[in-house]
């Protein structure tokens, strides 16, 4: 596996560590509450978390089909895409982002369930990863709904500061 993509690999786990310790030892009570009927309850941003990643792994998995299909086999390049996002800020929330209704949280709010189901769709998505990291994943690229183009090791990236951003979300209102 190419170094850029373990060093993103390590980050959007030492995220999505830090989400579950925070929110392990809280009440489902307090995991629920909302600030406002316009915010979401920290329970609803985890289901939101779960839901965004099981949209950007489906999007890896036809990527990676397009990869196979054009042999885009991976070239040596150690270029680190660490900060290729920074300029979006992603994971400061200054702006908020309405999102897709594909990962709108419902009422389905068993905080236990969801802390599973996340570990099932990071399970799931690792196992795209080493797949993928066979073939050029900076190589492939599709488009944020903010209109940025990204390349697939930056939806990897991407997934990490959103989950930042969140986690950050969730903080505040505790």
């Amino acid at each position: 596996m190419e170094k850029n993509l373990e060093e993103i690999i390590d980050y959007i786990e030492d995220v999505r560590s830090d989400i579950k310790n925070y929110v392990q030892d809280k009440e489902d009570s307090l995991l629920k509450n909302r600030n406002d009927s316009n915010s979401w309850s920290p329970a609803q941003i985890l289901q939101h978390l779960y839901k965004t990643e099981v949209y950007i792994t489906e999007l890896l998995i036809r990527q990676l089909g397009r990869a196979k299909k054009k042999n885009m086999i991976v070239k040596p390049d150690n270029t680190s895409f660490m900060h290729s996002l920074d300029e979006l800020e992603i994971e400061k929330g200054k702006e908020k982002i309405k999102a897709p209704e594909i990962a709108l949280p419902d009422e389905s709010l068993e905080i236990d369930n969801i802390l599973e189901k996340m570990d099932t769709s990071r399970t799931e998505l690792n196992k795209v990863l080493i797949e993928f990291s066979e073939y050029d994943m900076g190589g492939i690229e599709f488009p944020h709904p903010t209109g940025k183009r990204m390349n697939m090791i930056q939806w990897v990236l991407f997934l990490g500061k959103h989950e930042e951003r969140h986690l950050n979300q969730i903080k505040a209102i505790f």
